[in-house]
């Protein structure tokens, strides 16, 4: 019963995103209806903006992730967030276009076993951090750190400290901000 309840509100929400995607909600009266759907939908503070064709997605339907996004939090178009794990996006983050966040990986060992085993994980993005376009966040990272900078086209592996720049890929660190 707990699945069933949890796989209908999934269901509801895959729906209400597939229509307030649209480009005619970028309309400014219409735009305040693609917030409030995604507010309604989601666990999203005060503020803030979701740019079109941004996806929140949990893919397994037999685990139960979590999305929690703060205040003032701007997302850009084409932005994916896999909340198969537990999701959480401080206040004054900014994430640029393009971005790919993920929260579970698949046990390879495994699945040659024959079996088919997700595994969730944890990210907690701090305040004030800034994601580049086309960054791609994968499950192995669990923490990106406070006034963090991500350069445009990283693939972030590891939990990043606070205060630093980053870049590459893997993601290094370029400099103390």
């Amino acid at each position: 019963m707990k699945y069933l309840k949890y796989n209908l509100q999934q269901a509801i929400r895959l729906i209400a995103q597939m229509i307030v995607d649209k480009r005619v909600f970028n309309l400014p009266i219409l735009f305040s209806i693609r917030m409030v759907t995604y507010k309604t939908l989601f666990s999203i503070g005060k503020g803030g903006f979701i740019g079109e064709h941004v996806f929140f997605d949990r893919e397994h339907r037999k685990q139960t992730g979590s999305l929690k996004i703060g205040n003032n939090v701007l997302i850009s178009r084409n932005v994916h967030i896999d909340y198969t794990g537990f999701v959480v996006i401080k206040n004054n983050v900014s994430i640029g276009n393009g971005v790919e966040i993920l929260s579970h990986y698949r046990d390879l060992e495994e699945r040659e076993k024959g079996k088919d085993v997700n595994i969730q994980t944890s990210l907690l993005i701090e305040e004030g951090a800034y994601i580049g376009t086309r960054t791609v966040i994968l499950a192995s990272c669990n923490r990106i750190g406070k006034n963090v900078r991500i350069g445009a086209c990283s693939v972030v592996t590891k939990d990043i400290p606070d205060n630093v720049m980053v870049a590459g890929v893997p993601a290094k660190i370029i400099k103390e901000v």
